[in-house]
């Protein structure tokens, strides 16, 4: 592989984000068994997981393609700004992975005669452009990436055919809380440690470890 193959897939990568893409998984295979207690049907869960990675990767690129022009001043060296991909690609791509993870979802809907994961799948995308868009920036951010992880974890759970049998909806919620608080915690990593961020995200997440072991 020559060198600017390399460096090329390299920013692709990088861009994707794709060493975090297990932790998405790990939603989904947590609601999962918790809603059957066991590995059964598989072949869904695997389009569920498939629908996770695709829905997580396009959330990443389609991010850093709406910020292109912050990280150009903040963070140079990522693939867009530094000119690696262009930020019409990283779109294209971003838009094309979303699209591909709700179909994912509604796929697991038509082969179970369920409408839930492609509701939850097109909920979560919802939530997904939200963020990216421009809701990081505001009060909303962390919770909507909260949200994000809640609805992932209710991606994996789904695949039940009575919607009030969504028995992880408590796992599903404290995640979310602590997936805000580490939201809020990032925004003050460059300030002061005592600032309200720091302190709300130090609260969620401490809330969240000292809930999450009393769940039945």
């Amino acid at each position: 592989m020559s060198r600017p193959v390399k460096e090329q897939c390299l920013a692709w990568w990088q861009l994707l984000r794709v060493g975090n893409v297990f932790t998405a998984a790990s939603n989904v295979i947590a609601g999962f068994l918790i809603s059957q207690g066991g590995w059964e049907p598989v072949g869904p869960l695997f389009v569920l997981i498939a629908a996770s990675a695709l829905l997580y990767t396009a959330g990443m690129v389609l991010n850093d393609a709406f910020d292109a022009n912050l990280d150009a001043v903040e963070r140079p060296e990522r693939p867009i700004p530094s000119g690696r991909i262009s930020r019409g690609s990283a779109a294209t791509v971003g838009w094309t992975l979303l699209l591909l993870g709700v179909s994912c979802a509604c796929f697991a809907s038509l082969s179970l005669g369920n409408p839930l994961p492609g509701a939850v799948g097109s909920a979560l995308a919802l939530c997904i452009i939200g963020y990216d868009v421009g809701l990081k920036s505001t009060p909303l951010g962390p919770w909507i990436m909260g949200a994000c992880r809640v609805l992932n974890v209710l991606l994996g759970a789904s695949i039940v055919t009575e919607p009030w049998r969504l028995v992880s909806g408590d796992y599903a919620i404290v995640v979310g809380i602590y997936t805000a608080g580490l939201t809020y915690y990032a925004r003050s990593e460059n300030k002061d440690c005592r600032t309200d961020n720091h302190r709300l995200g130090l609260l969620l997440v401490t809330l969240a470890i000292v809930v999450l072991p009393h769940l039945h």
